[in-house]
């Protein structure tokens, strides 16, 4: 079986998901990057059949030929990916292009457009802001009329908090650029919340989970502060039956997801008649960004490299065998910026009663800045330890 992967090495723990691959039987692990491959690890070259480096990735007639030399190498490609959000669109053409299985681009629109993945939303009954699409600073003026400020405005196909902005009075307006075309949407105020996993080829969920956030990228990018997040041990009722009904929406198959919410403070009525607290943000179908993979694994004592690459190579993108989990941890991310002065340095940081609890420590990449300059990732059964010493941290 032939697996193409589109720039293994980034995000950094990435690479895994290649050498899951290579420790299978009769599975070729293929790459196309940017990246000259004397600069990767150790562990990705090794487990790399065949390597074709292109200068620019955002060039697809390049990457396209690099597909097609694998194909005169290997034959078929039986799978193309990369889990970045960067490039979805352009693994849906390859694998349009050279019939490989997988999301089509005629399917990217409700994925990539806010505007899209609202509609989604509402036709699975779920809770949403009010939103719409602004082309100009007159329509935007008509919908901040009619909801009241603040408003969040967004591109309405963009990725994260990029070009992202809280309007808190009609001169914030002309910091968008909407002939870039947005969607604007009622500022909700609630506790992000997500909905994280895994579906298999018949959309069935493998794994799942849900992570709670100190705040949202948003506000991070535009106050330039650090972010928290950590694993629940229990999935709210309401959560995991909002998230499966966005996976029968989008039809999705054989893929990781990550759909984000607001917990509110207040239900409302659904379309149903029922109440719920939740709100819809977006949807991401790719795994969550940073090291939240690795989450998984602290968190659950699994590997979910090695759960998906062994589900892509079986029959159907089905596993044999169920895989049992208990959710037996949380597990906790708190990010740092050194920009910030903090009370506590690397000799009290070790001397706390939570530095056993550490289990996963370093430096950010530059494409994860946003996100703080270096991390400590902490597991335990009780949540408020895990709580405290992020506020140690922060002091």
């Amino acid at each position: 079986m032939n697996v193409l992967m589109i720039s293994p090495h980034f995000p950094p723990n990435f690479y895994l998901f290649c050498v899951a691959l290579s420790k299978l039987p009769n599975v070729r692990v293929l790459v196309i990057s940017d990246a000259e491959f004397h600069s990767l690890r150790p562990e990705l070259a090794q487990a790399t059949t065949k390597y074709y480096k292109v200068s620019d990735l955002e060039n697809y007639d390049e990457v396209m030929r690099g597909v097609a030399f694998m194909i005169h190498l290997y034959g078929r490609i039986h799978r193309l990916e990369s889990h970045n959000e960067h490039w979805l669109e352009n693994d849906a053409r390859l694998r349009l292009d050279f019939n490989i299985p997988g999301l089509r681009p005629e399917l990217m629109e409700p994925i990539k457009k806010k505007s899209g993945m609202k509609k989604k939303f509402q036709e699975a009954g779920l809770r949403v802001a009010r939103g719409t699409k602004a082309s100009s600073r007159e329509q935007a003026l008509r919908f901040a009329a009619e909801v009241g400020y603040p408003i969040v405005a967004k591109p309405d196909k963009g990725v994260g908090a990029q070009a992202t902005y809280k309007i808190e009075k009609e001169e914030d307006f002309e910091k968008v650029e909407f002939e870039a075309g947005y969607f604007l949407e009622e500022f909700v105020r609630g506790t992000i919340v997500t909905f994280d996993g895994l579906v298999d080829g018949t959309g069935d969920p493998i794994f799942f989970t849900s992570h709670e956030y100190s705040q949202g990228i948003m506000e991070v990018a535009a106050m330039d502060t650090h972010i928290s997040y950590y694993s629940l041990r229990q999935i709210p009722p309401d959560l995991e039956l909002a998230g499966r009904k966005i996976i029968k929406a989008f039809d999705l198959r054989e893929r990781f997801f990550h759909f984000e919410f607001f917990r509110t403070q207040e239900e409302k009525a659904l379309p149903n008649g029922e109440k719920s607290s939740l709100v819809c943000l977006e949807v991401n179908m790719r795994p969550p960004g940073g090291y939240t993979t690795d989450m998984f694994n602290f968190a659950n004592d699994i590997d979910v490299y090695s759960v998906w690459a062994k589900m892509i190579t079986s029959p159907n993108a089905k596993l044999p065998e169920p895989l049992v989990y208990t959710r037996p941890y949380h597990v906790s991310y708190t990010a740092m910026k050194r920009r910030i002065k903090y009370k506590h340095g690397d000799q009290d940081i070790k001397a706390h009663k939570c530095a056993s609890k550490i289990v996963f420590s370093g430096s950010l990449p530059k494409g994860l800045s946003l996100m703080g300059d270096y991390f400590f990732m902490t597991k335990s059964e009780n949540l408020q330890e895990l709580l405290d010493f992020t506020q140690f941290l922060w002091e």
